[in-house]
């Protein structure tokens, strides 16, 4: 009787679980209709390190010089998505700070951080590593610039991660996608927006 009872709340909970998270999946999916920054994202993402992978010089800058068109429309649909969402009331922008999904726990502030504050910290520092990186010469090694980029590209993805699904799945996918550690990305993204993403998910 009690190992029934056992899997039958184990049940409840991932069928809420599985619920929850498919309603913030189409949630975050509605926000992002508008924009193609999924797109710009895989295409930066890509090019940066096609780029930094190049031996020969000018094929590097010609990657670079392709990246352009991506980065300026990266950095108006970023400031566009940010300032769209910031108009947003909180209610189901709460992301738990739980390492794993646990049914209802969005529904307390205390243990959630705000998707807006994060967007809005992603939102500058991809706007600052582009212009970090777009400011160089083009016939200058831009290996820090670029990897800066990618670090403040790859901790967006997993911030949207985070808030559909869990930290845990968020980080196992920042993992299996791009064989990366998410205490690297961390590392990796400038000095500022690792210093107000860390103040936003600790409270």
């Amino acid at each position: 009787m009690e190992a029934f009872l056992i899997v039958l709340v184990a049940g409840g909970v991932w069928m809420l679980r599985a619920a929850e998270q498919r309603q913030r999946i189409a949630r975050l999916a509605a926000l992002l209709a508008p924009y193609r920054i999924e797109r710009h994202l895989q295409a930066l993402t890509e090019g940066c390190l096609r780029a930094l992978g190049e031996a020969d010089a000018d094929r590097a800058a010609a990657i670079w010089g392709t990246l352009q068109p991506t980065g300026a429309a990266l950095r108006e649909d970023i400031t566009r998505f940010a300032d769209d969402v910031a108009r947003l009331p909180p209610d189901g922008l709460r992301v738990s700070r739980l390492p794993i999904h646990l049914p209802g726990a969005s529904g307390v502030p205390a243990l959630c951080f705000d998707l807006r504050g994060a967007v809005a910290v992603h939102a500058r520092g991809i706007r600052a590593a582009l212009d970090a990186l777009e400011a160089l010469p083009p016939d200058t090694r831009r290996r820090d610039a670029a990897f800066t980029l990618v670090a403040e590209l790859l901790l967006l993805q997993h911030t949207c991660q985070w808030f559909c699904r869990s930290r845990l799945i968020a980080s196992a996918r920042l993992q299996a996608l791009h064989q990366t550690a998410y205490a690297q990305v961390v590392a990796g993204v400038s000095v500022a927006t690792r210093t107000d993403y860390r103040a936003l998910i600790a409270g």
